[in-house]
C-alpha cells in the first residue's frame, strides 16, 4: 500500500472517531453521590414531643463526629446528602471542609430557639447537601413536608411538633449540564398503621411536587438524584409513590440487595431500636436509606453499593451511625 493511501486511510478514520459530547467510556465523567444519615445521637421519649434526651456522651459524640469526618474524608464522594446532622450549622462546615467541599444545609430539629438558649437545649439536627467545589452548588429551596406550624432557622426556633422536610440544591457537572440535588429524612416513626403511612406518602408528595416546581423554575435541569432516609421497605406505598412518578431506586436496577438498618449487627441501631420501645433480636435488618434517579439518569447508572458496613471477618468494633449508607456511581 502506497503511502498516499495509507494517509487516506488514517485521514478517513479520524473523521469517523465520535464527536465532542457523543456518549461513551472515553468522554463519561464519574459522579459519585452518598447519602447517609450521620445520627443525631439523640431519641425521643414517648411522653411527649419536646422530651429528647441524648443516647450518647459528648465524648463519645466527639470521637463519633471525628470517625465520620475521617472516613468520608477517605472515601471522597463528589457529593454527600446528609441526614440528621446536628449541631447545625458548625457540623455542615466541618463535613464540608473534611471533604473540601461546599455545603448548604437546612435546620429540621430546633424545639424552642433563641440563639444559643433552647428547649430542649442540645437538639440542632437537619440536613446537609456538600458537593466538590467545581460542581458549584446553589441552594434553591427547603420546603416543609409535614408539620403544621412553626419554623427553624439557625438561630431562632419555634417548633411544637416533630416536621419534616427536603433540601433542594442544583450542581453543573464538566459539560454544561445542570443537576437536582434533592434530600430528605421521612416521617421515623415505628408505630401508627395506617395513619404513618399515610403521613410518609404525603411527606413524598410534597417531596414529588417540590421537585416538579424546581425543574419548572429551571428547565435547563438535566436530572434528578434524590436521597435519603425513607423510613420505609421498597415494597411500600410511599416507594411505590416514587417510582411511579417515574424515579428509579439504583440498587433495585442494578440487583444489589443490602441492608442500612441492621439492629442486629449494629449497636447503634439496636440502641436506638430499644430506646422506641422494640426488641432488637425481633427487629429484622431493612434497607431504608435510597438513592434514587430520574429516567434521563437511569442510562447511567454504573454502581451502588452500601456504605460503613463493617467489613466481613473484620474485628473492628466503631460504628458511627446507626444507619449505613448507600454510594451511587454515575458516568455521566
Amino acid at each position: 500500500m502506497s503511502r498516499w493511501c495509507r494517509a487516506l486511510l488514517i485521514a478517513l478514520a479520524l473523521g469517523l472517531t465520535p464527536t465532542e459530547g457523543s456518549v461513551g467510556p472515553a468522554s463519561a465523567e464519574s459522579l459519585r453521590v452518598l447519602t447517609y444519615n450521620l445520627w443525631h445521637g439523640f431519641w425521643r421519649t414517648p411522653e411527649g414531643e419536646l422530651l429528647i434526651l441524648p443516647s450518647e456522651s459528648a465524648d463519645a459524640r466527639s470521637r463519633r463526629s471525628e470517625l465520620q469526618k475521617r472516613e468520608l474524608g477517605r472515601l471522597g464522594p463528589d457529593v454527600v446528602m446528609a441526614q440528621e446532622v446536628h449541631p447545625l450549622p458548625w457540623r455542615a462546615r466541618e463535613l464540608a471542609q473534611a471533604l473540601g467541599h461546599k455545603p448548604i444545609h437546612q435546620l429540621v430539629s430546633c424545639g424552642l430557639r433563641f440563639f444559643h438558649l433552647g428547649i430542649p437545649w442540645a437538639i440542632r439536627s437537619g440536613l446537609v447537601l456538600t458537593a466538590n467545589k467545581d460542581l458549584a452548588l446553589e441552594r434553591l429551596s427547603a420546603p416543609k413536608l409535614s408539620g403544621q406550624f412553626g419554623f427553624c432557622s439557625d438561630w431562632l426556633g419555634l417548633q411544637l411538633e416533630e416536621a419534616r422536610r427536603a433540601l433542594l440544591g442544583r450542581i453543573v457537572i464538566g459539560d454544561g449540564r445542570r443537576l437536582l440535588l434533592v434530600t430528605t429524612h421521612l416521617h421515623s416513626s415505628t408505630v401508627g398503621g395506617a395513619a404513618r403511612t399515610e403521613r410518609r406518602l404525603s411527606e413524598v408528595t410534597a417531596v414529588i411536587d417540590a421537585i416538579d416546581e424546581a425543574r419548572r423554575s429551571d428547565p435547563q435541569i438535566f436530572g434528578v438524584i434524590l436521597g435519603g432516609d425513607f423510613n420505609d421497605m421498597s415494597d411500600s406505598e410511599p416507594i411505590e409513590r416514587l417510582r411511579s412518578a417515574g424515579f428509579v431506586d439504583a440498587s433495585e436496577k442494578l440487583g444489589k440487595e443490602f441492608v442500612t438498618y441492621d439492629p442486629w449487627a449494629n449497636p447503634l441501631a439496636a440502641r436506638m431500636t430499644e430506646a422506641g420501645g422494640g426488641d432488637p433480636s425481633q427487629s429484622a435488618p431493612r434497607r431504608i436509606d435510597y438513592l434514587f434517579v430520574s429516567r434521563e439518569l437511569e442510562p447511567f447508572i454504573r454502581r451502588v453499593e452500601p456504605y460503613g458496613m463493617k467489613p466481613s471477618g473484620s474485628s473492628e468494633t466503631r460504628f458511627d451511625s446507626d444507619h449505613y449508607g448507600v454510594l451511587l456511581e454515575l458516568d455521566l
